[in-house]
């Protein structure tokens, strides 16, 4: 049973973590380890160290939440033989991680940053040495955090960074442009933002309430020969399908770059 936590790293994806945790463990219970202690306090932190080792002897499962570059100059796990793993990092193998922590009971683990509000997706896996009573422990751990999906293959969990694990920048950054160009057709930075925010908090309510897929949703915002289908045709036109795509691919490139 777990009962004790530790993360190691303290980033943005560690902390929205341990956000979610305190629904179901106390602070007493989770152990933070992390070269700055100024985002842990502030989040009420109890048990926070510098020392990897003084972090996760306590602990029964243990987040590795640092950056894969990170990970790789780190040499003070100690033996993590028996201790139960889980690593968010993007590309790094589960063989990499028992070579690194001799840990043997690995779980592979892709968050996105809307863990932080409960309504992120997880994609994992976990190595043949998780047996079927921790996996539903890990699962309804994961589903603090939002949708949790358990693929089959590291190479799925790969795929699915490119996708969900790097989603809400893409999302981010299409918000920027619309806002942007409502600063190009005359609005203010102030009430484009508004508009812009408010538009995709409305439409992703009507996503979920509706229950129809996004072609759908799609066509009932056109009308023929309207201004909405004379943007979508511009979209087109440039090709944006195969620019999300190739994007995608980008992504998902780096990530096995990571992994190396």
């Amino acid at each position: 049973m777990i009962k004790k936590i530790a993360i190691i790293g303290f980033g943005n994806m560690g902390s929205a973590i341990y956000g979610r945790l305190l629904e179901k463990y106390s602070a007493e219970q989770i152990f933070i380890c992390s070269r700055h202690d100024s985002r842990a306090r502030h989040l009420g932190a109890i048990n926070f160290t510098f020392n990897i080792q003084d972090a996760v002897e306590k602990a029964d499962l243990i987040i590795l939440a640092v950056k894969p570059q990170v990970f790789a100059s780190l040499d003070k796990f100690g033996d993590l033989a028996g201790k139960l793993v889980v690593s968010i990092m993007a590309g790094v193998k589960i063989s990499s991680i028992n070579e690194k922590t001799n840990a043997n009971k690995i779980v592979r683990a892709m968050p996105n940053l809307a863990v932080k509000s409960g309504q992120g997706v997880v994609g994992w896996l976990a190595n043949k040495n998780v047996f079927t009573p921790v996996k539903k422990e890990l699962k309804e751990i994961f589903a603090l955090l939002g949708l949790e999906i358990q693929v089959k293959t590291e190479d799925q969990l790969d795929k699915l960074s490119a996708i969900s694990g790097s989603g809400p920048a893409y999302f981010y950054y299409f918000c920027e442009s619309l806002a942007k160009a409502g600063v190009n057709i005359g609005f203010s930075q102030k009430q484009a933002m508004a508009m812009v925010r408010q538009t995709f908090i409305g439409s992703a309510d009507v996503l979920v309430a509706s229950g129809l897929n996004y072609a759908d949703l799609r066509r009932a915002v056109c009308s023929k020969g309207g201004s909405t289908l004379r943007a979508l045709e511009e979209f087109k036109q440039r090709k944006m399908d195969d620019m999300i795509y190739q994007a995608v691919k980008k992504a998902l490139a780096r990530t096995k770059e990571l992994g190396k």
